[in-house]
């Protein structure tokens, strides 16, 4: 019977739009432990405490991250230019890839969406 509360409780908070995901992750964690999935268990608590550098992580928590630029030139402005990543010196294609890893706790990332929207609806306000 716990199982399929447990189950029920994440299935609509799935469907909710609305729902905090950390308190969902929990639940998975419990449900793993109910029914003896330890991979669902190693799962949800990588999303909730975020993933080690050793850990594997999975391809939706990669995005591309193009180098663009902004700038002044004789004639003219220059707005998102894509820089190719092989024009720019080894020390920096080192540090820089075409893609960025989300490695943070949900919540984390939960706050950096937040923050980011919050931004891009003033910077419209404001124009």
């Amino acid at each position: 019977m716990v199982r399929r509360d447990l189950l029920r409780e994440i299935e609509r908070g799935a469907h909710n739009p609305r729902s905090a995901l950390a308190p969902l992750l929990r639940r998975c964690i419990t449900l793993g432990g109910v029914t003896g999935s330890e991979s669902l268990r190693e799962w949800a608590t990588s999303e909730l405490m975020g993933y080690s550098d050793g850990d594997e992580l999975p391809d939706y928590r990669r995005a591309a991250a193009p180098l663009v630029l902004d700038a002044f030139v004789p004639g003219g402005r220059i707005t998102g230019q894509q820089v190719p990543y092989n024009l720019m010196p080894d020390f920096a294609r080192e540090d820089l890839g075409e893609e960025i890893e989300f490695r943070q706790p949900i919540a984390e990332i939960t706050e950096m969406l937040a923050t980011a929207q919050s931004r891009s609806a003033a910077a419209l306000w404001r124009s």
